[in-house]
């Protein structure tokens, strides 16, 4: 994760998709994750949907079971585990492929690069390695074609910014009627129910988590779609898709072949709601401007710090 204060240029792990006309840096303040372009700031998917959806009551009781300094270690634990295999995914639909020859040798370079401790380097890297399966058997399942990932976009529209993990061309099962009749028994000659493959375009945001999703992955699906829908309007013309979904996609915890679980929110949060919630958080933040806490120089027993510290604003 990035440090507080750190402005980082940000743009696409790989993108077969029209370049953006413009560029972005992130950092993070005390008043959240921000995305910025020239001198304008942009708040990101994550923070504004933290400040308008309540947390769910399973992990509140969580982590007053577990106490506020483990909760917070369990969680940035997790947050570095989940950018990794971020990284690892993109790094997969980049290369076309996964050589596990060396598979083990970019985990440790990314275990370096995250700091990640000792002690949790032996679970990771073998949680790592059933993710990618689990990520590789999806892909095959729906035949997969990657247009980008880890791309960067804002909303001028909205005044939000968000990446999104995947945009990507994929085939879904849909359950109707499709002129297929029972040909025997009670119901012979009446319309039966299959499924028909249909070709889509489709939003995937990754979760490492194995317990399911919640409304606030189904509210960050919906504003990254309006993201598409300003920055590539014509994306489903240039593709040849008929539709464009959402979904989330995470691994389960599977022992003996790859499996994962995929949920279908398109829709599930109105875009009515998206926009409320984008204005409520704008409504929070109207009249502060987002800082980060700077220090400095040295400070000794019994002295006040009041000259150690300043809080610098981010432009």
């Amino acid at each position: 994760m990035s440090e507080q204060g750190k402005v980082e240029h940000v743009s696409a792990f790989f993108s077969k998709l029209e370049p953006l006309g413009y560029t972005l840096r992130r950092v993070n303040t005390n008043q959240g994750r921000y995305y910025v372009v020239d001198d304008r700031m942009f708040i990101s998917v994550t923070s504004l949907i933290d400040m308008t959806t309540k947390t769910d009551e399973g992990l509140v009781r969580k982590m007053c079971d577990t106490g506020y300094n483990e909760w917070m270690r369990f969680l940035n634990e997790r947050a570095t585990y989940g950018t990794i295999m971020h990284i690892l995914i993109a790094d997969f639909l980049n290369d076309t492929f996964i050589n596990f020859g060396i598979l083990d040798a970019r985990i440790e370079e990314l275990f370096e690069e995250h700091r990640v401790e000792e002690r949790k380097r032996f679970h990771f890297m073998d949680d790592l390695r059933k993710d990618l399966l689990a990520f590789a058997e999806f892909a095959a399942e729906h035949q997969i074609l990657p247009l980008c990932a880890e791309l960067p976009m804002v909303s001028f529209k909205y005044g939000f910014a968000g990446t999104l993990d995947l945009i990507c061309l994929m085939d879904i099962k849909e359950k109707g009627f499709f002129g297929e009749v029972y040909k025997s028994g009670a119901n012979k000659g009446a319309p039966k129910e299959t499924y028909n493959v249909k070709r889509v375009m489709a939003i995937i945001d990754f979760k490492s988590g194995r317990n399911g999703f919640t409304d606030k992955h189904a509210d960050q699906l919906t504003l990254c779609r309006m993201l598409v829908d300003e920055n590539y309007p014509n994306l489903l013309e240039d593709y040849d898709a008929s539709e464009l979904h959402t979904f989330n996609w995470s691994p389960k915890d599977w022992r003996t072949e790859p499996s994962y679980t995929l949920k279908n929110q398109t829709g599930a949060t109105p875009d009515a709601v998206a926009i409320a919630k984008i204005l409520i958080a704008k409504e929070k933040v109207k009249d502060t401007i987002p800082t980060f806490l700077k220090t400095s120089g040295m400070v000794e027993l019994g002295q006040r710090p009041t000259e150690n510290y300043h809080f610098k604003r981010v432009i």
